[in-house]
């Protein structure tokens, strides 16, 4: 999944569950986060040094174990730890027992990083949606074969002839192999893994659950009840927005703005999203050398959140 729905949608969900727009927006802002969280590096805040987490990964490191232990597991990948007969214990599945776990501490929490918990495990646990049958690991159980997508009325190869060449260099890691076809609402694709099976997703039906399930917990989290009365409001809107959805990401972001605007509004800017928002706020306060003010912006808090993530996730893998 992209920023359309790991922020937009978040956002519209959390303001139909009955959130403030200030809480919403760190919910949506730290969902989203989960995937522009590069740094890796430590920041200098006087004569102290803060070292950072990172929650996302591309380039050549993606090989390493490392990466996969502390970024694709945690938080895009998260393993459902268990052999089903179709999908290793690695891979991930649908609302699998350890994303639902790590929202339900999310949700257990009760100082200020609530909210930016809140939102990081909901990335991972969308995620595992979308990245069902996928791992964070190298293997050739991410293997894809025979890619197509359903366009007007046909299925329609993906790949070219030279593909194949590349698919030797290319990493059998998450969804690298199928593009960024399972992040895409709007598509209907299909492929066969490395085992000879045949795969079909309709992605807006997935997402579609998946932003079900995610009102679920926004509303348990508000202590609302009669939850599925107010999804039934929505859930037709919902489905014809991820069914409907722009190929670029820009217009797939204002879809959700003009369907729910009321979700974006009072804040002006700031409703929207800024991936450097947050990091630049902190440096600016870093520069200052003021360590107790540092370690209360966003930016650390949201760092703060992914680490118990991380924490969570490789405990049980061991």
């Amino acid at each position: 999944m992209q920023t359309d729905f790991h922020y937009y949608t978040i956002m519209a969900l959390a303001h139909l569950a009955g959130f403030p727009p200030a809480q919403a927006k760190v919910i949506a802002y730290s969902s989203q986060f989960v995937d522009d969280s590069t740094d890796s590096g430590q920041v200098e805040v006087g004569q102290y040094r803060y070292d950072t987490v990172r929650t996302a990964h591309l380039g050549l490191h993606l090989f390493s174990w490392n990466v996969h232990k502390k970024i694709y597991f945690p938080f895009h990948f998260v393993p459902a730890l268990e052999w089903d007969g179709e999908y290793s214990p690695y891979a991930t599945r649908a609302d699998c027992a350890l994303a639902r776990l790590a929202v339900q501490r999310a949700l257990a929490e009760k100082g200020e990083l609530r909210f930016y918990q809140l939102g990081v495990a909901l990335h991972a646990y969308a995620d595992s949606w979308a990245h069902e049958g996928f791992s964070g690991r190298r293997h050739k159980e991410n293997d894809v074969r025979s890619l197509r997508r359903f366009v007007d009325g046909r299925w329609h190869p993906c790949r070219r002839a030279w593909d194949v060449v590349l698919d030797l260099f290319r990493a059998r890691v998450g969804h690298l192999q199928a593009y960024a076809y399972p992040d895409l609402p709007h598509e209907r694709w299909r492929y066969v893994d490395y085992q000879g099976r045949a795969h079909e997703r309709e992605n807006a039906a997935r997402f579609t659950q998946a932003a079900h399930a995610v009102f679920g917990w926004l509303c348990a989290a508000q202590g609302l009840r009669r939850a599925e009365r107010r999804w039934h409001n929505v859930e037709s809107k919902i489905k014809e927005l991820f069914a409907g959805a722009h190929a670029d990401l820009e217009g797939r972001c204002a879809l959700w703005q003009e369907a729910f605007p009321e979700a974006f509004a009072g804040e002006g800017k700031s409703a929207h999203y800024d991936r450097h928002e947050w990091r630049s706020a902190a440096m600016e306060v870093a520069r200052t050398g003021d360590l107790e003010a540092f370690l209360h912006t966003d930016w650390v808090r949201f760092q703060r959140a992914a680490l118990r993530q991380r924490f969570l996730v490789l405990e049980r893998m061991m």
